[in-house]
């Protein structure tokens, strides 16, 4: 008699349960004895009147609050890194367009800058020029791309 592999794993699976699993299974139903335990505690104080069961559990929270506290401290003060572990930050990559990472020579850099319109501040018989439009298709200056003749 042969049992196909697809038929015995079931059998020998049928109990078991992955650690995690388990976890969450004790976890829940400590959760579900303790709601009831609290569920009838609360009913038993609300019919006597009485205060104690309040004044209990706000002490318990107080005293498990400190106590989670002094361990968090005590982990962070414990934490030494040494000089190899601390590291730069990631680089934050922005949005939108990349930046220009060419690197200019010394020529383009003392070029003028500006688009059609070129800043010319060179003092002529006593006058200041003013802006002059300067053409990108034919370089003359006093007209634009989009006026000019050529």
């Amino acid at each position: 008699m042969f049992f196909l592999f697809t038929q015995i794993q079931p059998l020998f699976n049928q109990y078991y349960q992955p650690p995690t699993t388990q976890r969450q299974a004790i976890k829940k139903s400590q959760y579900a004895m303790l709601t009831g335990l609290l569920r009838d505690a609360t009913r038993l104080a609300l019919e006597d009147g009485d205060n104690e069961l309040k004044t209990l559990l706000t002490n318990y929270i107080k005293k498990r609050k400190a106590e989670r506290e002094e361990k968090e401290n005590r982990k962070i003060e414990d934490r030494v890194y040494t000089t190899d572990q601390v590291k730069n930050p990631l680089e934050h990559i922005a949005k939108g367009r990349p930046a220009n990472t060419r690197l200019k020579s010394s020529l383009e850099i003392h070029k003028k800058r500006g688009g059609n319109i070129g800043k010319e501040n060179l003092v002529q018989n006593d006058k200041v020029n003013r802006k002059e439009y300067v053409c990108s298709k034919c370089k003359e200056v006093g007209h634009n791309a989009r006026t000019c003749k050529n």
